[in-house]
């Protein structure tokens, strides 16, 4: 099935035609504190824009949304799951936390808040599938190895977990809390 172009579409190809060998790409334009996938939408737009009023316009207009995203994946699982997985990473003595002591310390936090059973099964998919982090079995249960640490670091930023050392701190139970997540 053809689309046909409305006027306003053949007026918009027309001028990237016209101009497609005047506009090139300003690799300095590029901001490394946005995420890869903003910036590949700003640099155009930056590099066709001439003032630099409006291109600081834009480039606050960029913060502002990946601010927003960033607020936004905090409120999602992975966030609550990936900030209970650097946790127990900063207090393990072992090279590797066990989803189950995952999925405990999340039931234990957020459990009342689902009505779903929250299984190792369900945590261990979240770490595999939406954090792409590597789990494997050891001596029966499956584990993230500390050597998932740095990626952890990147997925904190990205989720806008801040979970420090100094933040963390054993209560007389034994049990973790944080302050300031």
């Amino acid at each position: 099935m053809t689309r046909l172009l409305n006027h306003s579409q053949v007026k918009l190809l027309l001028y990237r035609f016209h101009r497609r060998h005047e506009v090139k790409l300003d690799p300095s334009l590029v901001d490394p504190k946005l995420e890869p996938r903003i910036n590949q939408i700003m640099l155009p737009l930056l590099s066709v824009v001439g003032d630099a009023a409006l291109r600081d316009e834009l480039k606050q207009a960029a913060q502002r949304t990946q601010l927003s995203m960033i607020a936004e994946r905090g409120l999602l699982i992975e966030a609550l799951v990936l900030e209970i997985l650097t946790e127990l990473m900063w207090i393990s003595r072992r090279p590797v936390v066990a989803v189950a002591e995952i999925t405990m310390s999340f039931i234990q936090r957020y459990g009342a808040e689902y009505d779903r059973p929250i299984t190792n099964r369900w945590i261990g998919s979240i770490l595999r599938n939406k954090l792409n982090l590597q789990t494997y079995k050891s001596h029966g249960v499956y584990v993230v190895p500390l050597s998932e640490k740095e990626k952890v670091e990147l997925l904190c930023e990205r989720y806008g977990v801040n979970v420090l050392a100094d933040n963390l701190m054993m209560d007389a139970e034994g049990d973790m809390a944080t302050s300031g997540t």
